[in-house]
């Protein structure tokens, strides 16, 4: 569970998901044009 877009979008990062759901807006992580370096979880330190 997250309160804010911006811990939706680290939760995502940091996580295997593979897409979230923000509104009308889906994000795919294995969706063409999707940026390389976060196809996988990034480490958050």
């Amino acid at each position: 569970i997250v309160r804010t877009p911006e811990e939706a979008i680290r939760c995502f990062l940091r996580t295997d998901m593979d897409l979230i759901v923000m509104g009308n807006v889906v994000v795919d992580r294995h969706q063409a044009g999707f940026p390389e370096r976060f196809r996988k979880r990034v480490e958050q330190g």
